[in-house]
């Protein structure tokens, strides 16, 4: 089933159950609208544009990423509660992504990138970032992968 037919369906069921969780998914489904209406504008066409199920973990990920910032500023600001919602909605939307990578496996993936490239130093840092990003397939968060490979190459 894809990502945005499961949203819909949680949505669905925490309407009948009235869950807590209803306005995160109301967000979620609002967001992906959106970004249909984006992508349609953009191609020119007055088709519907539905986003594939790439596009749309790309967009919870922004959404996580978003309120992960958020949730900086109001533990600066100490708003317990704020902090406490903001941490449940971040827990809704990564239900329904995909298990992230472990540090083991982060490593031994930036080692056989590491090896491929052949000789790599702090220069072609961008360069083996993205690599092992596309390799990782967007289960991997760019900081940690920065910080594995500032590790590896010594800096």
């Amino acid at each position: 089933m894809a990502i945005k037919e499961k949203i819909e369906q949680d949505l669905i069921t925490a309407l009948k159950a009235k869950e807590p969780r209803l306005s995160i998914l109301r967000m979620l489904k609002s967001a992906i609208k959106n970004d249909e209406i984006a992508k349609r504008t953009k191609a020119g066409t007055g088709e519907d544009a539905l986003l594939t199920d790439d596009e749309v973990l790309a967009l919870l990920r922004r959404q996580v990423k978003q309120l992960e910032d958020a949730l900086v500023d109001f533990q600066k600001g100490s708003r317990a509660d704020l902090v406490e919602k903001t941490q449940t909605e971040v827990a809704v939307i990564k239900a329904y992504l995909p298990q992230g990578m472990t540090d083991v496996e982060l490593q031994a993936l930036v080692d056989a990138t590491l090896a491929e490239l052949g000789e790599a130093g702090a220069k072609d840092l961008g360069k083996i970032i993205g690599a092992v990003m596309k390799k990782a397939g967007g289960r991997a968060d760019g900081n940690k992968v920065r910080e594995i490979v500032l590790k590896k190459l010594g800096g």
